[in-house]
């Protein structure tokens, strides 16, 4: 055993190295940061990440809307009138004058004589008769032809050709002729 105990164990180890004799680092290893260095770029790190996020949501496109559900109202059941449309009015055996294409009859009384509004009552009478559910409407003028004796009326609906109506007054009321076609044809 050597004398000096001291003096084996630094000829075992090998000689420190002076910084100038150390190897040079490669050039890939960067020098390790300090500890501020360190702590900044934690809070760089953070940060970017915050700002993504943030930049996420404010690039996403919003959720779409709630679909509005139906509403179901039930109403309450209105009670409306009921107004049946007007009888046809009844005028007495309506008939065919044989060999033509008439069709004619009486009319019943009328309490006052021949004049303008019972003209136009028999002319309503026999319209309403066959074209009660068109409202007989159209144009309608009365041509007396022996005072209101004996008249010519003259319906122009607009649905059908003119409907011609002769009237010859017989004491206490009205003989009616016309031609069936239109008559046909309103009803």
């Amino acid at each position: 055993m050597p004398d000096d105990i001291l003096s084996s164990r630094s000829e075992q180890r090998p000689p420190l190295l002076d910084a100038r004799d150390r190897p040079p680092k490669p050039a890939w290893r960067l020098p390790r940061p300090g500890r501020g260095a360190r702590i900044a770029g934690a809070v760089l790190f953070a940060a970017a990440v915050v700002g993504g996020i943030a930049n996420l949501r404010t690039t996403t496109p919003p959720a779409p809307a709630p679909v509005p559900q139906p509403v179901h109202i039930r109403l309450a059941p209105i009670d409306i009138p009921y107004y049946p449309p007007p009888p046809r009015q009844v005028i007495p055996s309506p008939h065919a004058v044989p060999h033509t294409t008439l069709v004619g009859g009486s009319l019943p009384a009328s309490r006052s004589g021949p004049n303008e509004v019972t003209a136009f009552a028999a002319m309503g009478a026999v319209l309403d008769h066959y074209c009660a559910h068109r409202g007989g409407g159209g144009a309608q003028s009365l041509r007396p032809l022996e005072g209101y004796r004996h008249v010519v009326a003259l319906v122009n609906p607009p649905w059908e050709p003119e409907i011609d109506i002769e009237l010859w007054w017989t004491g206490t009321s009205y003989r009616w002729q016309a031609q069936s076609g239109p008559l046909a044809a309103c009803g």
